[in-house]
């Protein structure tokens, strides 16, 4: 056989096809099989894989939290100022029903349960709601509502 076509016949023989057939391969020439040692079969994740998942992870955490926070301090402000409210409107309907006028005291005895159907005391923030005389506004640790709304702090 001439040298050219021996070269070439080398290199033919040593192509093989790889068929995952219990754990066996074929040879292009010839159909002889050996066993697939070099062929790894791994199973699980790389390292790289494993980071670039939990910088993903860390990315929408770093997204998600601090809104998450505001949503939960806006939630309890509003939470606050509809109390508020509510105090401040079962007040005026005792002050117009009993007569009272201007600076007359009120409690939240006066108030509950013939005006309002529960006190605001299960709130997501800890304090206590004051009605405050007729004629001013009820407070939630020393704000009224206006004040609320505009300063959300101490929530």
């Amino acid at each position: 056989m001439p040298k050219k076509f021996r070269y070439f016949y080398l290199v033919e023989a040593e192509f093989t096809v790889e068929k995952r057939m219990h754990g066996q391969a074929r040879t292009a020439f010839g159909g002889e099989t050996r066993s697939m040692n070099r062929i790894r079969r791994t199973k699980g994740f790389t390292l790289v894989e494993i980071m670039i998942v939990v910088l993903i992870i860390g990315i929408l955490m770093a997204i998600a939290v601090p809104n998450f926070i505001k949503a939960r301090q806006g939630s309890r402000q509003k939470t606050v100022i509809a109390n508020l409210k509510q105090v401040d409107s079962a007040k005026e309907q005792w002050a117009m029903e009993t007569g009272q006028v201007g600076n007359a005291a009120c409690s939240s005895t006066d108030l509950y349960p013939t005006y309002m159907k529960s006190w605001p005391d299960n709130t997501p923030v800890t304090g206590t709601y004051v009605p405050n005389a007729v004629g001013t506004a009820p407070t939630f640790l020393g704000k009224d509502q206006t004040q609320w709304a505009t300063d959300p702090s101490g929530l």
